[in-house]
């Protein structure tokens, strides 16, 4: 019966590799789906994949994305920087205006508190 002996490569050499695999992927600039970035990203993967004999490639899809813009709140010279949820419909530059309330009140804009990573 025969044995197979593998040798993984020193840890200094793997610790760089993957140092420079993570540089690489920051220095590509902000993530974000179906930008050039991303693109580019996944060119570079794909690339990766192949340089280890895998049969790599990469598969086409349609989507739509939403780019938010500023979300804020302004009460007179007030303004409350907030985010976007994308539950609700968008608005044009002008946005919204109109009386505030608690969500279950009879106002036309409801508020509610919840936690940034709710």
């Amino acid at each position: 019966m025969a044995a197979l002996a593998a040798v993984a490569p020193p840890i200094g050499v793997v610790e760089r590799r993957a140092s420079d695999t993570i540089r690489a992927y920051s220095d590509e600039g902000h993530h974000r789906t179906a930008t050039v970035v991303d693109r580019a990203s996944a060119s570079a993967l794909l690339l990766r994949a192949r340089a280890t004999g895998a049969s790599a490639s990469l598969e086409p899809f349609d989507l739509s994305r939403v780019d938010p813009g500023t979300a804020f709140l302004q009460i007179r010279e007030q303004r409350l920087d907030g985010l976007p949820m994308f539950d609700a419909a968008f608005t044009d530059a002008r946005g919204t205006t109109g009386r505030i309330g608690p969500m279950d009140g009879d106002q036309p804009i409801g508020w509610l508190r919840v936690a940034p990573n709710a």
